[in-house]
């Protein structure tokens, strides 16, 4: 099987958040965190970043 199940399960649940910190008057730097869980395969993952 392609995802390694036989039967329906769930393989990602995931929650993010997102931030932006002033850094002057006039810019702002975006930033996320994302928390990633594959409760078949009981695998997590945390995501972190910035945008510009």
């Amino acid at each position: 099987m392609y995802y390694g199940t036989n039967s329906f399960n769930v393989i990602n649940i995931g929650v993010t958040a997102i931030k932006e910190i002033k850094i002057t008057d006039n810019f702002s730097l975006p930033i996320f965190g994302s928390y990633i869980l594959n409760p078949n395969q009981e695998i997590s993952n945390f995501v972190f970043g910035i945008s510009i």
